[in-house]
């Protein structure tokens, strides 16, 4: 029936006892298959439900005898992977605004594993909403228990609500449950099993799949794509934030390093990841898609992009200096800075897909013969880190409009990924005198000079950026 044998993990210790008792007191003439009754298997992640030996499993010369356990200690496995008692896990719920996502996401939390196991509490701060979250949060209250609800009176922020949820919070492990993200059904019990076993690990982070629907499940998340986050380093940490949205980390770290800095509104997560690394906690990589990422374009990060590069770049030189790497790898493209550094596999399969990828050796992507299809072609081979061909694109762009300070920040960029560091520099100098308002250039070349180890000179550029 199944791939491996769990004949003594999750067996309890008195049904264990009973059939070895059996066997030495009792003679048989005829092999005996000893099995856990149904009401005392206690099924987690690392094990199947139960089900019932079928005839072509079982030889048909054995005696199967079904065993129950009547003792008072029914809950406790010989080889139990934890005690789910008291709660293990506290999921902070912060709501504004976000009436539509809160039935789904209560859903989704009540039927985590490790809620129906009693280990799982949920905590909703609602940051004086004016729509109506409250009245579904009561409405799970009644059905459900270890649900707490914590209204306040004026609107606060973000990391404000986070904070307030994690000083009221009883779990060992906490966690971030955005109300438009979506978790696998044993995602908490799994990534707590993580941390409990492996305590040299202070943080927990898995892969995830990108939607754009509203209010998908696990089941059925509808992708758009999936992010496959690096394996951890505080080195690898400075250059982008790969923590992804549904971290678990222990509460008692929020003793060591303090709680959210409530003066950020976008980058307060990536500044706490990088408080705890630069401390040296270690994070642990679960390298499965075990949640689901809604692509809010109204979210904090994703609606105010301008803050959220102000922010990563004050965090990333906060902590520039925690560790002697001080190295912070080229990553803006175009608007925005891009995160190079993390491994997004991010395939948008309804506008391209998968097997549509453009050939290296093509000499241009479809209706690429102008301005605007050159430079929508530059930036996806740019995702794709082919830089010869963005190069290519951008040349072409630059030729047919000089002036073009996207193309030519583009350009730069690729340039420098592609070694040709002092072109880069040339034209990141050229862009910050013609555009002297796009700090694109001046982030730029802070970075490049970072990767170089020129520190100080790193910083000037990062003031200019940072006031341009």
């Amino acid at each position: 029936m199944y791939n491996h044998s769990y004949c003594i993990n999750g067996v309890n210790s008195n049904i264990f006892k009973d059939a070895l008792l059996q066997s030495i007191k009792t003679d048989s003439k005829r092999p005996r298959v000893f099995i856990q009754s149904s009401v005392d298997w206690h099924d987690t992640i690392n094990k199947p439900k139960w089900k019932p030996f079928s005839s072509d499993v079982i030889l048909k010369d054995c005696d199967i005898i079904e065993l129950e356990n009547h003792s008072s200690d029914i809950s406790k496995p010989l080889l139990s992977s934890y005690n789910v008692n008291p709660i293990r896990v506290s999921a902070i719920v912060s709501t504004y605004k976000s009436e539509r996502f809160m039935r789904g996401c209560l859903e989704d939390l009540v039927n985590q594993t490790l809620y129906k196991k009693g280990g799982l509490e949920i905590v909703v701060v609602d940051a004086c909403s004016p729509e109506k979250e409250g009245d579904i949060v009561k409405e799970y209250r009644d059905k459900y228990a270890n649900i707490k609800y914590i209204r306040t009176d004026d609107r606060i922020s973000l990391y404000s609500a986070w904070n307030l949820g994690i000083q009221n919070a009883s779990g060992e492990y906490v966690t971030s449950a955005n109300t438009d993200d979506r978790h696998a059904p044993d995602m908490l019990e799994r990534m707590a099993w993580e941390l409990g076993s492996h305590p040299e690990f202070g943080l927990a982070y898995a892969d995830c799949f990108i939607t754009r629907t509203e209010n998908v499940t696990f089941i059925d998340p509808r992708p758009t794509g999936i992010y496959t986050w690096k394996e951890h380093s505080h080195k690898e940490l400075l250059k982008g934030c790969y923590i992804g949205p549904q971290p678990v980390w222990r509460r008692s770290l929020h003793d060591r390093f303090g709680y959210f800095d409530e003066e950020y509104r976008s980058a307060g997560d990536y500044e706490f990841w990088l408080r705890l690394s630069a401390g040296g906690v270690k994070f642990q990589h679960i390298p499965l898609p075990l949640g689901v990422y809604f692509e809010n374009p109204f979210s904090i990060s994703l609606g105010n992009k301008q803050l959220s590069w102000e922010e990563k770049l004050k965090a990333q030189y906060k902590y520039l200096n925690a560790t002697p790497y001080a190295s912070i790898a080229m990553n803006s493209i175009s608007d925005n800075l891009m995160d190079a550094s993390v491994e997004k596999t991010k395939r948008d399969i309804k506008e391209r897909p998968l097997d549509d990828q453009p050939d290296a050796n093509e000499d241009d992507t479809p209706d690429a013969d102008d301005f605007d299809s050159r430079m929508r072609s530059a930036e996806i081979y740019a995702n794709w880190g082919r830089w010869i061909e963005v190069i290519r694109l951008t040349r072409l762009c630059i030729e047919e409009q000089p002036d073009d300070w996207a193309a030519k920040n583009l350009l730069s960029v690729a340039l420098w990924n592609t070694g040709e560091h002092e072109e880069a520099q040339k034209i990141m100098r050229e862009g910050m005198v013609s555009a002297p308002n796009k700090r694109e250039f001046s982030a730029n070349m802070a970075s490049a000079l970072l990767e170089e180890g020129d520190t100080l000179n790193a910083l000037e550029y990062v003031l200019q950026a940072v006031n341009s």
